[in-house]
């Protein structure tokens, strides 16, 4: 009888327990929307600048965010946002019908840098995004090389001709190669040949 007693109670405890936990539903986790996707443009990989500035351009889109936040930055230092300019790119927009918001968001992005602020050698170039939903993605890594011209100035007469020679030799011996070379006339100079004869 006793036995009998205990289990009736426990099929009874086990019976409500099992009701408890059938009844207790848990949420499901509230997914986070899709990251931002795009392209850099410029500068490609493996591109070597050698003007006085350096081009970057390129695209970020959104699913849900008009304009996403675009990071830009070269050996770790981050790219004042103050010198992006976004713009259209309809080229982008047909390539991605699903998002309608595209022509409104201007999805390009262009900008320039003087290379003064950049040693010569090689660079990375990181393009970086997020929306306004917390999602963030690394859009790009890249390496370009920036090697800025040197140019050799002459001034022309006899005398200039020949202190020339001393300091040509001296440039060779010290492995510095000229891209391009000016004579100085009076005031003024014309340009040389855009690469030294040395």
């Amino acid at each position: 009888m006793y036995r009998a007693g205990v289990r009736g109670l426990l099929a009874l405890i086990a019976t409500v327990l099992s009701a408890c936990s059938s009844s207790t539903t848990t949420a499901p986790p509230k997914s986070a929307a899709p990251p931002p996707f795009g392209y850099l443009d410029m500068p490609s990989a493996g591109t070597i600048v050698s003007g006085p500035t350096i081009e970057v351009s390129g695209w970020v889109l959104d699913s849900s965010d008009i304009q996403p936040f675009i990071k830009v930055s070269i050996d770790g230092q981050p790219i004042e946002a103050t010198v992006l300019k976004r713009m259209d790119r309809q080229d982008v927009c047909i390539a991605n019908p699903s998002i309608q918001h595209c022509s409104t968001s201007q999805p390009g992005f262009t900008f320039r840098l003087e290379t003064h602020r950049f040693v010569d050698g090689s660079h990375t170039i990181r393009l970086e995004a997020a929306n306004k939903g917390g999602s963030a993605f690394l859009i790009a890594t890249q390496e370009f090389v920036i090697k800025k011209k040197t140019c050799l100035v002459l001034s022309v007469g006899e005398a200039g001709g020949v202190a020339h020679i001393g300091a040509i030799d001296a440039l060779k011996d010290a492995g510095i190669r000229p891209d391009c070379d000016q004579l100085s006339v009076g005031a003024g100079c014309r340009p040389g040949s855009e690469t030294s004869s040395f």
